[in-house]
């Protein structure tokens, strides 16, 4: 059987001149049958629509901060490191692929991005803007040292959706984000939620496949059969 061919989109590195991407993305899609192919930074439109015709699939990957200009707001003071060359060129690539109908799987960064890129705002920071966040109990959302195979909170998915398919009802994730969703994009149902109410998984029904989830399964693959559900799921999708 062919595999379908999954664009990753990379992150930046080496002053924006290196582009790299971590194995355990690329082993996921691998793992759950389809072919992972990196994708370049995007240098003309025209090279953009030539690798979306090219993908049966789409996964955004994690990374830095989101630039907040993109949703129409000025730099935080607790904003962290910003890509520019990547913030273009996710963009770009999300604007083609889109209305293809492909199959699109966000992950931490790549989560927030789909979901701006939709029409929704960030948190730049939860520390500092997250509502009342000691009356709600703010989680430690980022777990620093503790390995990603780790999970350190619990997450609590919608009734009927894809994530309690996969992960069930109340299930654990590792979490290594400092900002999060605030006004979800128009179109967008919630579909799983930290205990703090941080939105932890989005997905978008008017899609044949829109997914995306805001801690990392792909480093959790190897001890989780529900992280290897999630990436099946996926790559099925995109067979299709």
């Amino acid at each position: 059987m062919k595999r379908p061919v999954i664009g990753v989109l990379p992150t930046h590195a080496g002053g924006e001149t290196m582009l790299k991407v971590n194995m355990t993305y690329l082993e996921c899609v691998e793992m759950a049958g389809g072919a992972p192919m990196m994708l370049p930074t995007a240098q003309t439109p025209e090279v953009v629509e030539t690798l979306v015709e090219v993908c049966d699939g789409f996964l955004f990957t994690g990374g830095p901060d989101v630039d907040p200009r993109l949703y129409g707001e000025a730099p935080w003071y607790r904003l962290g490191s910003l890509t520019p060359v990547r913030d273009f060129t996710d963009p770009a690539f999300f604007k083609a692929a889109y209305p293809t109908g492909k199959p699109i799987l966000g992950i931490c960064r790549g989560h927030q991005l789909v979901n701006v890129c939709m029409g929704g705002t960030l948190y730049q920071d939860l520390g500092s803007q997250y509502p009342n966040a000691e009356e709600a109990g703010l989680l430690k959302h980022a777990q620093g040292d503790i390995p990603g195979y780790i999970s350190t909170h619990e997450v609590h998915a919608a009734e009927g959706s894809l994530i309690e398919k996969c992960w069930g009802k109340d299930f654990k994730v590792n979490s290594f984000h400092h900002q999060a969703i605030k006004d979800v994009a128009p179109g967008a149902v919630v579909t799983a939620r930290a205990a703090d109410g941080v939105i932890e998984a989005i997905s978008f029904p008017d899609h044949p496949f829109m997914h995306c989830v805001q801690w990392h399964p792909e480093a959790m693959a190897p001890q989780s059969p529900s992280a290897r559900k999630w990436f099946e799921e996926f790559v099925n999708a995109c067979r299709k």
